[in-house]
């Protein structure tokens, strides 16, 4: 009898909480037809999270709204929805919107949507500003900012959130455009996700000359979801089918001079290692061993040279004197001040009057000259970057064991923390990372090595140490990330956030932080 009347209460309490969203959103929708813009965002951001029929066919109303802000809300309400209903009418928005933040909006709803048809729009958009769609061409006149070059890389991740490997042609040619942005890290990851095109269209650019180019290729290839389609190469394909032999061939290989050889074989034994369920493996304890710089030898340290016996000055005689002077006697007059500073005759602040004219020049005159007639210095840049192949492939050794969630794994990047390789120790604390997240887990030794380790004052490794003990699901470090959430780096203070987030700790330091002055803060 108890358990009837309770859940008749259960019903009851049911019905009257379906009863009061139903009524909260018809009011909501009045406003959002009618209210100030200001009531009409919130309304519109309101029914995103209430839901219904009703509340659907307000938010695409809304997509006609006057006011710009409240055509984004709507669409990012609808992108929460993911009412197929509302797919065509964000379509016109797309293409007839003239506003680029209500385009965006649009993309992210129509992807969230798994809207096929609008694929062909993003390929178009990836090449520029399409003729057939509506542009604010005030915008970039008034606020100096070219609107579509945020569409780009948009469309670009859309395309590859849809998997669209038609559109790796039109990619490519985007990162290669001299005149355009610069799209190598969004590019290359795009491609990384694209399939069998995808990966093609990497391993050409890590075949390049520029340097870049074949740094972030590689990168987005390690990073890549299938690690059985890493390279392309003969030499990777032979080691996918054979994986005996070829973790011993790529190995080989890791010592070879040319830095694009290494890269390769690095990629190979990645993708090995990672495709294979089995832990350890040869090619898992092949990066291991590459890390711990067991593979490649350093090189030998050069041989001191002899010291050069000291030459004795050979002063100068009477004679050369003599002849010295004779020859300054014989040196042109200058015949003017412009032809005495350029001579070098005249200090830049000194004063200098024109003997015949009687015009002074000023100590401002002088500099200006001064600078005029300064010959800049050269300075040669290299493209390849200075490093040996010991370094380098312990570098990228470090960067690529982040994709292997083994304990094992965890400790070596624990113990690389202390390398004297800046390098190393970045991509060390990067991999730990996402070895953490992977494992949902972390050894306590490594996560006491992470906070003995934020001491240091290299901002860039400071943060991934941080980004590694949010990850490291140790409920130990909480105390840690409280403090973080004072740090005056507001990077810092954003991963902290997450960190806590993570472990469910974030309630005490929740309301304070909802008032920092950063707005990344704000919103982690």
């Amino acid at each position: 009898m108890n358990h009837v009347a309770t859940n008749k209460n259960y019903d009851k309490v049911a019905r009257n909480v379906a009863g009061a969203a139903e009524r909260a959103g018809a009011v909501l929708c009045g406003i959002l037809a009618d209210g100030v813009d200001i009531h009409r965002c919130a309304a519109a951001q309101a029914l995103g999270r209430i839901g219904g029929p009703m509340t659907v066919k307000a938010l695409i109303a809304a997509l006609h709204d006057e006011d710009e802000d409240v055509r984004i809300d709507a669409a990012t309400a609808l992108a929460r929805l993911a009412d197929p209903a509302a797919a065509e009418p964000l379509m016109e928005n797309l293409i007839g919107d003239p506003s680029s933040e209500v385009k965006l909006a649009a993309i992210d709803a129509l992807v969230r949507l798994r809207h096929g048809a609008v694929v062909p729009w993003l390929t178009r958009l990836v090449r520029g500003r399409d003729a057939e769609m509506a542009w604010d061409e005030d915008e970039f006149h008034t606020g100096g900012w070219d609107d579509w070059v945020d569409i780009q890389v948009k469309a670009i991740e859309a395309l590859a959130d849809f998997g669209a490997e038609d559109a790796v042609p039109e990619i490519v040619a985007a990162i290669q455009d001299e005149h355009g942005q610069d799209l190598t890290e969004i590019g290359f990851k795009a491609l990384a996700r694209l399939g069998v095109p995808g990966r093609a269209a990497l391993v050409e650019f890590e075949a390049s000359k520029n340097d870049r180019w074949q740094q972030r290729a590689a990168a987005a290839q390690s990073d890549g979801d299938d690690g059985t389609e890493i390279l392309a190469s003969p030499m990777v394909g032979a080691a996918v089918e054979m994986p005996v032999e070829s973790v011993e061939v790529l190995v080989e290989r890791l010592g070879d001079d040319n830095r694009q050889t290494r890269l390769e074989a690095m990629g190979g034994l990645a993708a090995i290692a990672a495709g294979d369920e089995a832990w350890p493996n040869d090619a898992g304890d092949a990066l291991l061993a590459a890390l711990a710089g067991e593979l490649v030898p350093a090189p030998e340290p050069p041989e001191p040279q002899p010291e050069a016996e000291p030459q004795t000055e050979k002063k100068p005689d009477t004679v050369d004197t003599v002849e010295d002077e004779e020859a300054d006697s014989e040196l042109p007059v200058p015949t003017s001040t412009l032809q005495a500073i350029l001579d070098g005759n005249v200090e830049a602040d000194e004063t200098v009057a024109a003997p015949e004219q009687g015009v002074e020049l000023t100590r401002e005159d002088m500099e200006r000259l001064a600078h005029a007639v300064r010959q800049p210095k050269k300075r040669v840049v290299s493209v390849t970057p200075d490093v040996t192949p010991h370094q380098d492939v312990r570098r990228f050794a470090a960067r690529v064991l982040g994709d292997l969630a083994w304990e094992d794994v965890a400790l070596a990047l624990t113990a690389a923390l202390d390398d004297e390789d800046r390098e190393v120790r970045l991509a060390a604390a990067d991999s730990l990372a996402r070895v953490a997240e992977g494992m949902a887990a972390l050894p306590a030794v490594a996560v006491q090595s992470l906070e003995a380790n934020l001491i240091t004052k290299d901002h860039d490794l400071r943060l991934s140490l941080v980004r590694a003990l949010g990850h490291s699901g140790d409920p130990g470090v909480n105390d840690a990330l409280r403090k973080l959430t004072r740090d005056g780096d507001s990077f810092v203070r954003t991963e902290a956030v997450r960190g806590l987030a993570r472990t469910g700790a974030i309630e005490t330091e929740a309301k304070r932080l909802l008032g920092d002055a950063e707005p990344g803060v704000r919103l982690a």
